[in-house]
């Protein structure tokens, strides 16, 4: 995340919001980094005036000379037509969060940098959003999860040579903040998933599959006492109604629930067993769900009962890792959490979202 300077109130409003959801980027795997031109030592005194362990502790990367902003061609002109608006945004900013502004930026930093906000994995970009005007503000958690596929990097920022995100890696590694987001959070994944498991369809979507799900969606449009009649594995088992899902639980500290969903159906499930080395990698992966999702210190661990907690380890050690190890406990969490949660969502934005983007599919 390129921020622009320590005397900006827009980015001093980013660097909370990314706080306020610290923990929901811990469980998606994401690991937050701020880019600032500025000396160390002003910004290390920036931040910690915050006065917050999250802040203080997130990594951050010195860009002295802005080469890798230059990489990810960051913009730095500002469309005067926007002027009003960002006038407004800066007022609204100072009122509602007490945050000043400055049009001067520290020695070494540049007023006129836009921030820009780039979702690196498997050192490749996969999704941007570059800011209109200093003043946007995104919906982090949207930008990562996107669930109607807006956000996905364009060709350009795709072919980002690769030394500018090894050039971020590469002072990560050196520099002096390397402290562990968490101590009880370590997920290990053992296997790349196939394309079909990517896009998360249970099962691989053929065309009646497809045909059948869009038939599910469209009850959708009906009144809420109809809506509320669809079967909740039917309706996590699409990927679009999934990733709408995921982003309302992940705004409401919940998204746990829907990562273990996903954890048993589509990765502990998806294991074929054929060979003695497949009931091991089932087994380890039996194992780290265990440790992840049931440990009550982990970020991860979901809202079940003890009970369903030590039946499951007593059947891994007495009977192995079986395909039905996980369905009680997830039986429990689809009634109990995710049920509610659903319905919650029926009365958000994302769900409306989520209808107009089949609708959408439907007419193109």
């Amino acid at each position: 995340m390129f921020l622009r300077h320590s005397k900006c109130c827009f980015c001093k409003e980013t660097i909370v919001d990314i706080a306020d959801n610290f923990n929901v980027l811990v469980q998606l795997n994401t690991v937050p980094v701020f880019v600032h031109m500025e000396a160390n030592d002003v910004f290390d005194e920036f931040i910690a005036g915050f006065q917050n362990d999250k802040i203080s502790n997130m990594l951050r990367v010195h860009d002295a000379e802005g080469k890798v902003a230059d990489h990810f061609e960051v913009g730095d002109v500002v469309p005067l037509r926007h002027a009003i608006s960002l006038l407004k945004r800066v007022r609204q900013v100072r009122v509602e969060k007490g945050f000043q502004n400055s049009l001067t930026a520290p020695v070494g930093a540049s007023s006129k940098r836009l921030p820009a906000l780039f979702i690196i994995e498997n050192a490749k970009v996969v999704h941007e959003f570059r800011h209109i005007t200093y003043a946007t503000r995104p919906d982090y958690l949207a930008v990562l999860i996107d669930p109607g596929n807006e956000g996905a990097a364009s060709d350009a920022c795709r072919a980002t040579d690769a030394t500018a995100i090894q050039r971020v890696y590469a002072k990560l590694s050196t520099d002096k903040y390397k402290k562990p987001y968490t101590e009880n959070f370590n997920p290990k994944p053992l296997f790349v998933l196939s394309e079909s498991q990517k896009t998360g369809c249970l099962p691989a979507p053929s065309t009646a599959n497809q045909n059948k799900m869009a038939s599910s969606t469209e009850s959708l449009n009906s009144e809420h006492e109809d809506e509320r009649e669809i079967v909740l594995t039917k309706f996590l088992a699409d990927p679009v109604c999934r990733k709408y899902f995921k982003l309302q639980a992940s705004k409401e500290h919940s998204a746990e629930h829907i990562l273990f969903w996903e954890e048993i159906q589509l990765k502990y499930k998806a294991i074929s067993i054929q060979d003695d080395s497949d009931i091991e990698k089932r087994r380890e992966l039996a194992t780290i769900i265990i440790e992840n999702y049931f440990n009550e210190d982990s970020v991860l661990a979901i809202n079940t009962s003890d009970d369903l907690k030590s039946q499951v380890r007593e059947r891994l050690k007495k009977e192995g890792p079986e395909f039905n190890l996980f369905d009680a406990v997830l039986a429990d969490v689809e009634t109990n959490t995710l049920r509610d949660t659903y319905l919650r969502f029926l009365r958000t934005d994302y769900y409306k979202q989520m209808k107009f983007s089949y609708k959408r599919a439907t007419i193109l």
